[in-house]
C-alpha cells in the first residue's frame, strides 16, 4: 500500500512535466512578439553563424556556414557567392559596401 502511495507523486510530477512541455512548445510559434525563428533545415541555413551585419536599408545579412543570407524583414534569402566561399566576417562600411572577408578571401 505504501509503495502505491509513493508511486503518485511520481506520477502527478510526470503529468505535469509533460503538459509543460507541450504548452512551452505551442507558445513558442514561428513568429511572436515580433520575433522571427527560423529552423535551419526549412531555410537552408547552417547552424553556425559566424557574423550579423546590416545595411542603409536596414537590410540583415547573416554570415552563415552555408553562405551569406540576407533578410528584409519579411523574406530570407541566400546572396550568390563563389563556389566554396565561407565568409566569417563582415564589415558595414561608410562607402555602402557590405565588405565580406574569409580564409583567403575578401571582397564586396
Amino acid at each position: 500500500m505504501k509503495k502505491a502511495l509513493l508511486f503518485i507523486p511520481l506520477r502527478l510530477f510526470f503529468l505535469a512535466l509533460f503538459f509543460w512541455n507541450v504548452t512551452a512548445v505551442q507558445l513558442h510559434s514561428e513568429e511572436s512578439d515580433g520575433v522571427r525563428w527560423f529552423r535551419p533545415v526549412e531555410e537552408g541555413l547552417g547552424r553556425l553563424s559566424f557574423d550579423v551585419e546590416h545595411d542603409r536599408r536596414g537590410l540583415i545579412y547573416v554570415a552563415n556556414e552555408n553562405g551569406v543570407f540576407e533578410y528584409d524583414g519579411s523574406l530570407l534569402q541566400q546572396v550568390p557567392l563563389p563556389e566554396g566561399t565561407l565568409v566569417t566576417a563582415m564589415m558595414n562600411a561608410e562607402d555602402g559596401y557590405l565588405y565580406l572577408g574569409g580564409e583567403g578571401v575578401i571582397g564586396h
